[in-house]
């Protein structure tokens, strides 16, 4: 999964539009367009994931595998994800 992907699934889970988002952050439609758009570009900085993730309501952090972090996104290739266990 890329950034375009996490940033556009999160947009599609919050029901934010390109338009939204670049009224957000201050630049065009078209701007927003080019850095979701994976035709431009196969992925973005982790700078510009960080601020649209936080434009979003999300923070971008790496962390130990295993550790389970509650209401997190998680990604990732082969990972799976932990499941919080009950009672914490």
């Amino acid at each position: 999964m890329t950034g375009k992907q996490i940033v556009t699934d999160l947009m599609q889970k919050n029901n934010v539009q390109n338009c939204d988002m670049a009224e957000r952050l201050g630049i065009s439609q078209a701007a927003m367009w080019d850095r979701l758009n994976p035709k431009k570009t196969d992925n973005m900085t982790i700078k510009i994931l960080q601020e649209l993730a936080g434009q979003l309501g999300y923070e971008i952090a790496v962390i130990p595998k295993g550790t389970v972090v509650e209401d997190a996104y998680y990604v990732g290739n082969s990972y799976n994800a932990p499941t919080p266990s009950a009672g914490k």
